[in-house]
């Protein structure tokens, strides 16, 4: 007669000719009496479903966690967005202010370190370009300005000849 008894390591298949031995091997640290061949697999079955059940809710941690990654990348992104906007925002004012006060009466208003450091750096584009925002990222800036400069050359010429 066989019997499986589930074991702390396992299921362990018994030989046993009589209770008495089934009795000492409970004793021995067996938790479940008798359990026959397919009540054995289907207990392993529900053992894997559980492995599986974990699986699935580790994965949908790992999910929220990836999720909550991209919106936080997502929130840095806008936040490196709104910086730059509210950079350009300054430096557009600052020209504006230099052409209404001009760069030495800028310079003189009692404001931080930035503020100057944006300033002047916004003097030194109008100075070398004639307008903001050349230095700063602008793709293919040169054609522009080289167009910029031909157009006021060209006022020039006509303002000269007029």
């Amino acid at each position: 007669m066989n019997i499986f008894l589930r074991s702390r390591s396992g299921f362990e298949r018994v030989r046993t000719p009589n209770r008495t031995c089934l009795n000492l091997n409970l004793a021995f640290g067996f938790e479940v009496q008798k359990i026959t061949e397919p009540e054995r697999k289907f207990s392993a079955a529900r053992e894997r479903m559980a492995v599986r059940r974990e699986k699935i809710k580790t994965d949908a941690g790992l999910h929220k966690e990836a999720l909550q990654r991209a919106r936080e990348a997502s929130r840095r992104y806008r936040e490196q967005n709104a910086r730059e906007l509210a950079f350009k925002q300054r430096q557009k004012r600052d020209i504006a202010d230099i052409k209404k006060y001009g760069e030495e009466e800028l310079a003189s208003r009692n404001r931080t370190r930035q503020e100057r450091r944006e300033t002047a750096r916004a003097a030194a584009e109008l100075r070398t370009w004639g307008r903001p925002g050349v230095m700063s990222g602008r793709r293919r800036p040169r054609r522009r300005a080289q167009r910029d400069a031909a157009e006021t050359l060209t006022a020039l010429q006509r303002a000269a000849l007029a």
